[in-house]
This record gives C-alpha cells, sequence and structure tokens, in this order.
C-alpha cells in the first residue's frame, strides 16, 4: 500500500552539473492489510549518500537524475487473530535507489525538486503477522515519486 514520509536532505555541489549528499526517509504513514490470519502494518526507513547528476538549466527548469545507495529498513507490525500472538519484527537490506527529476527555481536561492524513481532492495523483505503466517513480501523493486523544497546558500 502506498505510503507519505518525510525526507530530509542535504547536498553539496562540486560543480554546476554535479551534486553529493545525504538523505533519510522515514517517520511517515504505515500501510496496513488485512487477511484472516490478522493485520500487519509496515514502517519504512531509508538512510544513504547520493549523487546527483543536473542538467542544463532551462528557464527556470533543471532537469535531473540521481542514484542514491544506503540501508532501507522496514518495521512489520503484526496483529493476528485471536488466539495467536502478535509479532513485530525489524528487517533490513542495502540497496540502490534511481530517480528522475525535475527542479523549478521558485526564488533565486529557493527550489521545488519533482522526482520519481525506484529503489531495487538487494534482498526481499518477506512479511509475517506471527511466526509461521506468511502475508506476502515488499521490495523488488519499491517505486517511489517525491516533491522536495530546498534552499541553497
Amino acid at each position: 500500500s502506498p505510503s507519505l514520509a518525510a525526507q530530509i536532505a542535504v547536498g553539496f555541489r562540486l560543480t554546476g552539473w554535479l551534486r553529493v549528499g545525504a538523505t533519510a526517509i522515514g517517520l511517515g504513514t504505515e500501510p496496513q492489510r488485512e487477511s484472516s490470519a490478522g493485520r500487519v502494518g509496515l514502517g519504512q526507513r531509508f538512510v544513504g549518500a547520493n549523487l546527483t547528476l543536473l542538467g542544463r538549466p532551462w528557464h527556470r527548469l533543471q532537469p535531473m537524475l540521481e542514484i542514491a545507495g544506503g540501508e532501507y529498513w522496514v518495521v512489520v507490525r503484526g496483529t493476528p487473530t485471536s488466539p495467536n500472538l502478535g509479532w513485530t519484527v525489524t528487517r533490513k537490506s542495502p540497496g540502490v535507489a534511481s530517480s528522475l527529476g525535475l527542479a523549478v527555481d521558485i526564488l533565486p536561492y529557493l527550489a521545488l525538486e519533482l522526482r520519481g524513481g525506484a529503489l531495487p532492495l538487494q534482498s526481499q523483505v518477506r512479511i509475517y503477522s506471527t511466526e509461521d503466517a506468511y502475508m506476502g513480501s515488499l521490495g523488488r523493486p519499491i517505486w517511489f515519486g517525491g516533491a522536495c523544497l530546498g534552499a541553497s546558500f
């Protein structure tokens, strides 16, 4: 299920066309799924470093391609049907995200970045609501879209 999450990023422009930085994503909504075995909720986090190639500006628009590598965590909270006991587990996987985007200059030092991409995980995260009640898998890839308001100085 889709979810919303906050993102914080810092970056340094090495040249007019290359930016390096770090990104953290988390503290978002927790999508839930239900089955006859119970309900499971997913809390997601990502922390990584990124490299952004910036295209030539055209008027107030600038295309970008970003590659980010880091660690992805999912916290699975299972609420099974009675008489089973609930189960919470944290799984992690390294991943490399790639995204395409467009930056729109709002003010000389303020821009809105819109992007979309995918995060293929190194290992597939299997989801259980109890120790033995399999409910599905996550990853391969995780699709995302985002909007980021950025200030440069």
